[in-house]
């Protein structure tokens, strides 16, 4: 008897959605452990991180992951994606308001596969963002 692993599925369904981002297929809502709204995965409007113009796409917002220096995107602070120690990390949900997981880089907060490297989100709106011609 063979048995498939889910995890690998997992993954891979989680980036295929991931990469549907720009087509406006998926749209997943980033929220701060402390509740602060971070930002949806799309490339244009007030409320996408793929935006470098609104307030979640900035790099120099103090509400966006992109700005380094933000308690949301400083690899120190707690409520940043890019704490590799934290166990508070923003957590991203569906359109339907469904946990998905979680944006870090901590490979030891909830599954593992069902969350996403702030790392790999960026060069994935990157990706889809530059075919609107948005992205930074």
């Amino acid at each position: 008897m063979i048995k498939l692993s889910l995890v690998p599925l997992i993954a891979l369904v989680l980036v295929t959605a991931f990469s549907r981002i720009a087509a406006g297929a998926v749209i997943y809502h980033f929220i701060a452990h402390d509740g602060q709204f971070l930002g949806d995965s799309t490339c244009t409007g007030s409320r996408a991180i793929g935006n470098p113009f609104s307030q979640y796409g900035s790099r120099f917002s103090s509400v966006s992951i992109w700005n380094k220096f933000s308690q949301y995107g400083s690899e120190f602070s707690a409520l940043s994606p890019y704490n590799r120690f934290t166990s508070t990390p923003p957590v991203i949900y569906d359109d339907n308001d469904n946990k998905v997981g979680y944006l870090t880089l901590n490979q030891f907060v909830g599954v593992a596969s069902q969350n996403i490297s702030p790392i790999k989100l960026e060069l994935i709106m990157m990706d889809e963002c530059d075919k609107e011609g948005n992205y930074r």
